[in-house]
């Protein structure tokens, strides 16, 4: 099983920011949703006394496409919009346990 959930403050700069590339970006932002192929998952963007937040919940069997499409809202978001800040959680029982080997063991 693979979850994950994401809750997102969108903005252009970790100062107030220009609205008007906000504005763009979570265009562009709903676009991709719009035509990604989310089986198992939903998205709401909302603007909220001008602040834009996106979450993202998905609960899927199987690593499938929603994973990689998560992967890539989020590096879209992190590079479009380097100012953004917020929570992503993700759990996958199939993702391989790889944990820092200590030196010198």
């Amino acid at each position: 099983m693979r979850e994950f959930h994401a809750w997102i403050g969108l903005t252009d700069a970790t100062d107030e920011g220009n609205r008007g590339v906000i504005e763009r970006e979570a265009a562009k932002i709903t676009t991709l949703l719009g035509d990604a192929d989310w089986h198992d998952a939903a998205f709401d963007l909302k603007s909220l006394n001008g602040q834009y937040f996106l979450t993202v919940t998905g609960y899927v069997n199987r690593r499938r496409e929603e994973g990689d499409l998560l992967d890539l809202l989020l590096a879209t978001i992190s590079r479009r919009l380097p100012g953004s800040w917020g929570l992503v959680y993700e759990r996958d029982d199939e993702m391989p346990a790889t944990f820092p080997v200590p030196l010198g063991e």
